[in-house]
C-alpha cells in the first residue's frame, strides 16, 4: 500500500460511568505507518442536584499494541502460503458489547456460522490487554501480580465473550491510596547449624525491603528498572505501549435555579474540553491504537477516622520522624480505623515509612450527626471495602456506586448508582452555618541536604 500524508478526521461518542476505563476510539494500523496528532474530547455529565467541590479528574490515554500480542497465531497466519488450506481461525466473540464499538454482528459479512453469529475478538482482547497491563492493580503478597496470568487468559480466549468495563484505581494523590490492609510475611533466615552471620542478616533485610517496596509500587519489569534509575524502552516488553497521556482536572459547573418553586437552589454538572496528544509513533507491524478515558473523583469517606496526629500517643518507633528510624524501616503500621471508623481498632494497616508526611488526606470536620449528603462533596462509606485493597482503590475514586454488578466481570466491576443516589438532596445548611471547602496545593520547598548519618554508616 502506498504511503500518503493523510488525516483521520472522524467523530465518536462514548458513554461510561465514573471510575471505569472507557474506550473512545480504535484505529487499525499496518506495517510501515507513522502516527502523530491530537484527539480532542468534550465531556459532559448529567445534572447533579447538589453543588460538588470535590476535586475530580479526567485522564486520557492512548496505546499501541501489535496484533501479534493479541493472537499468537497471527504471524503464522500471514506467513502461510496463499494456497495453504490450513485454517488459522482468528479469535471470535459470540456476543455484542456496544460500549466497545461492537454493536452489530458483521463477522463473515454478518452471516451466522453453524447457527451462531460472531465477530472477531480483536477489539475485546485489545481492551482487556490494555486494562490488565496498565489499570489492573490487584495486589498479592510478596510482590506478585496477577496481571501476567490475566494476559495469558486473554490469549487463551477466556475474555472473548466478557463484557465488563475495567475499574480504574484512584490517583495516588492522598494517603488513603497508599495503604496496605495486611502485613507481608517476614523474611525467614536459615543458616547452617542454627547459627547466623551478619551478612545473612543484611542480605535478608535487603530482600525484605525490596519485596515490600515492590508491594507498594509495582512488580512489573519496568517498575523494577525504575527502581534502578533506568527508564526502559517499550520494545523490551511483550505488552501494549503507551503512546500518550493527558491528565486533567474535571471542572464542575455550578448553576442557580430561577424557577418559582425552586428559586435559589443550586446544582450543576461536570463539563470540559480536553486534548490528548500522541507522540510520533512508528507502527512496525499490524496492530491497533486504542484511546481511552477515565473519569475519577476524590471521594470522602463518610466513616473516616480521626486526624493522623491523634495516633501520636503511642510509644512506637515509627511515629515520629528521625533519620535512624526512617533508614532502618521501610513501612509503618497505623490503626485501620484511622481511615475508616468502621474498622476494628485492633486491625493494623501499612503505609510506606513517612507517607503521611508526603501526602494529605481528604478529611471532614463537621458536628456529630451532620447529614454529609448536604455537603458540597462526593461522600460514601468505604467500610464494606476495607478488606480488599483493589476494591478500596476503585471505590475511592468512584462517587456514585453502591450496587455491585459483578455479573460477567473479570475482576472488576463497574457499579451502578442506587435509586437513593440518583435522587441526591440539595445543600440545605442553615443560614447561620457556613460550609468551608479547603483545597490544598502546598509544595514543600525544602533544601536538598546530604543524607543523615546513621548507625550503619
Amino acid at each position: 500500500m502506498r504511503r500518503y500524508q493523510y488525516r483521520l478526521n472522524d467523530q465518536n461518542v462514548s458513554l461510561g460511568p465514573w471510575g471505569a476505563v472507557t474506550p473512545l476510539k480504535y484505529i487499525e494500523t499496518v506495517p510501515g505507518e507513522t502516527y502523530g496528532g491530537t484527539f480532542s474530547v468534550k465531556l459532559s455529565s448529567g445534572l447533579i442536584d447538589k453543588v460538588i467541590h470535590s476535586r475530580a479528574y479526567y485522564d486520557l490515554y492512548a496505546f499501541y499494541c501489535p496484533i501479534r500480542l493479541l493472537w499468537d497465531q497471527f504471524p503464522n497466519h500471514l506467513g502461510r502460503e496463499r494456497s495453504d488450506n490450513k485454517s488459522f481461525a482468528p479469535p471470535v466473540t459470540k456476543n455484542l458489547w456496544p460500549e466497545n464499538f461492537e454493536s452489530t454482528f458483521v463477522g463473515n459479512e454478518g452471516e451466522d456460522k453453524d447457527g451462531v453469529f460472531q465477530n472477531s475478538a480483536f477489539l475485546r482482547r485489545m481492551y482487556y490487554m490494555v486494562g490488565f497491563s496498565f489499570f489492573h492493580h490487584e495486589k498479592k503478597s510478596r510482590g506478585t501480580n496477577s496481571a501476567e496470568k490475566q494476559k495469558e487468559k486473554i490469549l487463551n480466549g477466556d475474555y472473548d465473550d466478557t463484557r465488563a468495563l475495567i475499574a480504574a484505581s484512584a490517583r495516588p494523590s492522598t494517603l488513603e491510596s497508599s495503604i496496605k490492609m495486611s502485613s507481608s510475611d517476614q523474611q525467614n533466615i536459615y543458616v547452617q547449624n542454627g547459627m547466623f552471620q551478619l551478612d545473612d542478616v543484611r542480605r535478608a533485610y535487603a530482600t525484605d525491603r525490596f519485596e515490600k517496596m515492590r508491594d507498594f509500587y509495582g512488580a512489573r519489569y519496568t517498575d523494577v528498572l525504575k527502581g534502578y534509575g533506568i527508564k526502559a524502552d517499550w520494545g523490551i516488553l511483550q505488552e501494549p505501549e503507551c503512546i500518550g497521556v493527558s491528565n486533567n482536572d474535571l471542572r464542575f459547573v455550578q448553576r442557580n435555579s430561577t424557577g418559582d418553586n425552586n428559586f435559589g437552589q443550586r446544582n450543576g454538572y461536570f463539563e470540559g474540553d480536553y486534548k490528548l496528544k500522541i507522540r510520533k509513533t512508528f507502527a512496525p507491524e499490524h496492530g491497533i491504537i486504542m484511546v481511552a478515558a477515565v473519569a475519577r473523583a476524590d471521594v470522602f469517606n463518610t466513616t473516616s477516622g480521626s486526624h493522623i496526629m491523634c495516633t501520636r500517643d503511642f510509644n512506637a518507633n515509627d511515629q515520629w520522624y528521625e533519620p535512624i528510624t526512617f533508614d532502618a524501616y521501610n513501612s509503618q503500621k497505623v490503626p485501620g480505623n484511622l481511615f475508616d471508623s468502621g474498622v476494628s481498632p485492633s486491625m493494623r494497616w501499612q503505609t510506606p515509612i513517612g507517607e503521611h508526611l508526603r501526602k494529605g488526606r481528604n478529611e471532614i470536620a463537621v458536628p456529630e450527626g451532620t447529614d454529609l449528603d448536604k455537603l458540597p462533596i462526593f461522600a460514601r462509606s468505604m467500610t464494606e471495602f476495607s478488606a480488599n485493597e483493589s476494591e478500596w482503590m476503585h471505590a475511592h475514586c468512584n462517587p456514585d456506586t453502591t450496587e455491585d454488578v459483578r455479573s460477567n466481570s473479570p475482576s472488576t466491576a463497574v457499579m451502578t448508582p442506587s435509586a437513593e443516589e440518583e435522587a441526591e438532596p440539595k445543600i440545605e445548611n442553615q443560614a447561620a452555618e457556613l460550609v468551608h471547602y479547603t483545597e490544598v496545593r502546598v509544595a514543600k520547598r525544602s533544601p536538598v541536604k546530604p543524607a543523615a548519618l546513621t548507625a550503619s554508616r
